[in-house]
């Protein structure tokens, strides 16, 4: 956002501990029925949103998590600074918004969205899982 001029926001919507739905426990690797925290917010440019970033973090992995409030801090910044990672996985696609989704972005239901999924490890075991949806219109750009 800032390196496009514009000014970057952002505001916390939800945050709590929580058992993931199977397909994020699935995926992490961590038991069924285990809690995790969730933490949901949405990223803004020049006070529009821009993305949602739908967030697991696992708590057995990073416990210091539990006291951050996510207020005014998002919880990727808050991970880059406090948990070691070894590797990740990361998938770029194209998705429709759900009712939700568009509520939040402020666009159609349906519309197309940029979507990432990416799912981060500390060697064996799951850091966080996060999907961060973006207004239509974005696009990622990378230099080679």
């Amino acid at each position: 956002v800032e390196e496009k001029g514009g000014r970057y926001g952002y505001q916390l919507i939800e945050h709590r501990n929580a058992v993931p739905p199977i397909s994020v426990s699935g995926a992490m690797k961590t038991l069924a029925g285990e809690k995790l925290l969730h933490v949901r917010a949405l990223h803004l440019s020049n006070d529009a949103a821009y993305a949602i970033e739908d967030r697991w973090i696992n708590t057995a992995v990073v416990p210091t998590a539990m006291n951050e409030t996510f207020q005014s801090v998002s919880a990727n910044e808050w991970l880059l600074k406090h948990a070691p990672y070894t590797h990740g996985d990361i998938a770029f696609a194209a998705s429709q918004a759900t009712v939700d989704e568009a509520e939040t972005l402020g666009v159609a239901h349906n519309s197309a969205l940029f979507t990432i999924d990416r799912l981060t490890w500390d060697n064996a075991v799951s850091v966080t899982k996060v999907r961060l949806v973006f207004t239509p219109g974005y696009q990622l750009r990378t230099v080679i």
